[in-house]
């Protein structure tokens, strides 16, 4: 009788432990693999705010760029050890569904030849983005540069990752060079200086991908033991319907 209480104890010790293994693993796995929110930044560039001003002999004109919609996208949290994008982009206003914008004038003076010219006639328009964020793991490092074309979108991206929990500030700085076409002096600008912060979080000190394998180990083994002691029964049911 007492052997029996023992093993009753001992089975009912089993499943209860069985049950808490599966109830954690699983939420461990429910963290590691739920998606986390995004943040999303836009702002108009009008025509007037891309201008080059030039000089010519006794006069200076505007060469105007097509307005531009500057997107920042960037995650505004990761689990450590997991990778995450943070996308850059210069597209055209009509795409974005947004009214462009009328150019405004920069000056009160009347339309004579060569004012307010196409820049995309004269000048090479290279685009120069680089991320800052110094603490953050991430690729590509230093400045890329991309050339902009009339009625042509440019995108940016990076791929960071971090290794420690945290709150990580970071930069995006765009900037437009702007080189003449006929070999005369380059002229850089800064366009923009987008500021963001990525937070990196763990659960129990366990990142991300540890939570992956954590979670789905436990879930699996789990299953298998329950699955394992199900099994006789299974089998005794299946004798007992075959008999009758």
């Amino acid at each position: 009788m007492f052997d029996v209480i023992i093993i009753n104890m001992k089975a009912k010790l089993r499943r209860s432990l069985v049950v808490f293994l599966l109830v954690v693993s699983g939420l461990i796995l429910f963290w590691s693999i739920w998606p986390l929110n995004a943040n999303k930044r836009s702002i108009q560039l009008y025509p007037q705010d891309l201008t080059l001003p030039v000089e010519d002999g006794s006069q200076t004109f505007e060469m105007i760029i097509d307005g531009r919609l500057l997107t920042l996208e960037w995650p505004s949290k990761l689990r450590t050890g997991d990778s995450g994008n943070i996308r850059l982009g210069l597209e055209l206003i009509e795409d974005s569904g947004i009214t462009p914008p009328v150019p405004v004038r920069l000056d009160d003076k009347p339309d004579v030849e060569g004012q307010n010219g196409n820049i995309y006639d004269t000048h090479h328009i290279i685009v120069e983005a680089h991320l800052e964020m110094p603490d953050m793991p991430h690729v590509p490092t230093g400045q890329i540069y991309e050339g902009l074309l009339p009625g042509k979108p440019t995108f940016f991206s990076w791929r960071v990752r971090p290794e420690k929990k945290g709150v990580y500030a970071g930069t995006v700085w765009l900037h437009l060079n702007y080189v003449p076409k006929n070999g005369g002096e380059e002229t850089r600008r800064v366009v923009s200086a987008q500021l963001l912060e990525i937070e990196a979080i763990e659960l129990l000190s366990i990142g991300g991908s540890m939570g992956r394998v954590l979670g789905s180990v436990g879930v699996v083994v789990s299953l298998v033991v329950v699955l394992d002691d199900l099994f006789p029964l299974i089998l005794k049911m299946f004798q007992k319907f075959s008999e009758k």
